[in-house]
């Protein structure tokens, strides 16, 4: 409240000046330290009041600034602290509290104007006048202090510092506007040889927290030097493709050019290969992908690693999913990253809480498997047994389906004995138990149905509203559920499970969201469902192909992996492509713009994991 009360004196101290000094028509020069800025519209003086472009002033102030026209509301925002306001009221809203204007804001020539003292202030900038030269002298946000904790992997700090609120706070940074080279633990070493622990930076946001509650900055060494730039300069770091930065773009562009010249640092690199050994195991969610490499590293990119990033060892599997991974260790531990949706970090908490550092699921021991989609998590023990925890939406963790009561954010031991292998779709949760049998969730009870069509089973795969399994004798079954809705499967499947024509010999499916995958023991692949945007791995684009379809173009391959509208496969060559729905730049950085739903797709591309 003090705070507040600060803020509004200072607004109507200096409207009264407003009053006064402003009273004039000679144009008016605002500089932001020291230096003029040149405005699309000059700021001008209404009924005494100096007005000032708010995006041109707050932008200089690394905030990111939202126009909503259907409201004429402008929002801005520099890591934690926001501001809100409507076009045409005297009042708006800081950090969630309302400050009074004298004088509202309005549009001029399609600029939002407000006065200038609120826009410097509302950042934590000082403003001052020089009534002789009919200047408004700005001071941009101080910068905040921090230590370091320590280097995570050369683009992510871990520091400590006191906020805006004077609260201690420790959590990770990401250097805002740069992106790795070739993977995400080149420039680690590097960066901890100039930032070792207890090192003191200055960091300033810039703009607001993303959706995975990062805060993006740029971070000053004790010599005044912006740590971003230097790491481009030297050649450990190059402009972000995800993470796009006009202002930082203009400083950087000619220092990253100047270094790719030279060779600086990993540019003389440039052909090396990223990954060292072989990949074993591939997930793909719908904005990231993980590998797991013969010897155990676990390496993945896209939603919180912009290019591939070793993040584990010792890893025998890993499932990727929206907004989350999870890992299993050779120890068999469980381990997580991403969100905590539904309680996925299995610490009875169901708090909005990110961390791009894996940690384990307390409980879990023996494992040798896991499943990880829409917010459930599966984990199978030696015994047989499964743990279940998460979202329990239509009873798919085994329990009696209760709205109020969805999330289970502790994993449980369920009912099910002598299971081979779980997988989790959106509706239900198949069963593959050891005798060949298959089983399935059920909304009302925490009894397994038995689907006695299938018998001699040695693999299934679920995901939406469909499901296959793999029959020993190497034909795939499949069925669906809501097949009639927009989840269903309707031209694909029927609700009892039948054989799937056209498939024979096959040693390996996957269900995706709306397309489908089988493998034969040549390493054939054949795929169905949906293709729009090739998903299938097909040279054609077809909407919906309805009979499984020899993938030509990509076969021989070893492991398939279909996601929601892109796909992921390792050849026998040992290289990996992908294609489909191209978020964060996870195929590469030369997708293409749809103009229907204005996301970024990718045709079928080798991943340059370097």
């Amino acid at each position: 409240m003090k705070q507040l009360i600060t803020v509004l004196l200072s607004i109507a101290w200096f409207c009264t000046l407003n009053n006064t000094a402003f009273a004039y028509d000679s144009p008016v020069t605002v500089r932001i330290d020291g230096k003029a800025v040149h405005f699309e519209v000059a700021p001008v003086i209404e009924n005494g009041y100096t007005l000032v472009p708010m995006r041109a002033i707050f932008e200089e102030f690394g905030a990111n600034v939202i126009w909503e026209g259907s409201s004429h509301t402008v929002s801005a925002g520099k890591g934690d602290m926001a501001i809100k306001y409507k076009i045409g009221q005297a009042k708006a809203e800081r950090n969630g509290q309302i400050a009074t204007l004298d004088y509202p804001g309005k549009i001029i020539d399609g600029s939002t104007m407000m006065p200038v003292r609120f826009v410097t202030e509302a950042f934590g900038a000082a403003v001052g006048w020089d009534e002789s030269t009919k200047t408004v002298n700005i001071s941009s946000p101080p910068k905040q202090l921090a230590e370091i904790v320590r280097v995570l992997d050369g683009f992510y700090l871990e520091v400590k510092y006191q906020n805006f609120r004077g609260e201690n706070v420790q959590e990770n940074v990401r250097l805002a506007g740069i992106s790795p080279i070739h993977n995400g633990m080149d420039a680690t070493e590097y960066t901890q040889k100039i930032l070792p622990i207890g090192s003191k930076v200055l960091i300033e946001a810039r703009g607001s927290r993303d959706r995975n509650k990062h805060l993006r900055a740029d971070v000053y060494l004790s010599d005044n030097s912006l740590l971003n730039a230097k790491l481009v300069a030297d050649g450990y770091a190059m402009l972000s493709a995800n993470l796009k930065d006009e202002k930082l773009n203009a400083m950087l562009v000619s220092l990253q050019r100047e270094a790719k010249v030279q060779k600086s640092g990993l540019w003389a690199q440039q052909d090396q290969a990223g990954l060292p050994t072989t990949i074993k195991k591939i997930s793909i969610g719908p904005g990231q992908i993980a590998v797991v490499t013969d010897n155990g590293d676990l390496w993945t990119w896209g939603q919180f690693y912009e290019k591939p990033t070793k993040i584990m060892d010792h890893v025998t599997e890993a499932k990727v999913y929206s907004d989350e991974g999870m890992a299993l260790k050779e120890d068999g531990t469980v381990w997580v990253w991403g969100f905590n949706n539904g309680g996925l970090f299995g610490n009875e908490k169901q708090e909005y809480v990110v961390t791009v550092i894996p940690r384990q699921v307390e409980g879990l021991h023996d494992i040798t498997a896991i499943d990880k989609k829409f917010t459930a998590a599966a984990a199978l023990d030696r015994n047989g047994r499964v743990f279940m925890w998460g979202s329990n939406f239509n009873g798919k963790l085994g329990l009696p389906y209760d709205y109020k009561n969805i999330i289970v954010s502790k994993p449980f031991n369920t009912s099910w004995k002598d299971v081979r292998s779980v997988s989790i779709g959106f509706l239900f949760t198949v069963v593959l138990k050891n005798d060949g049998t298959v089983w399935k969730t059920q909304p009302n009870s925490s009894e397994l149905i038995q689907l006695k069509e299938l018998t001699d089973i040695v693999a299934v795969s679920a995901q939406n509203s469909a499901a296959l399994a793999l029959k020993k004798d190497g034909t795939v079954w499949g069925w669906g559920e809501w097949n009639d809705s927009i989840f269903g499967n309707g031209e694909l499947f029927q609700e009892a499970p039948q054989q799937i024509q056209g498939l024979a010999k096959i040693v390996q499916i996957d269900a995706g969201q709306f397309h489908f995958f089988a493998i034969d023991q040549e390493g054939q692949l054949f795929g169905w469902g949906e293709n729009d945007h090739g998903n299938l791995g097909v040279s054609s684009k077809e909407g919906t192909v309805k009979i499984p379809m020899l993938a030509n173009q990509i076969s021989p391959v070893r492991i398939a992996d279909a996601g929601s509208e892109n796909s992921i496969f390792l050849k026998t060559d040992g290289t990996l492509w992908g294609v489909g729905h191209n978020p964060y730049n996870i195929f590469g950085e030369d997708g293409v713009i749809n103009p229907n739903d204005g996301l970024n797709y990718q045709g079928l591309t080798k991943i340059q994991l370097n």
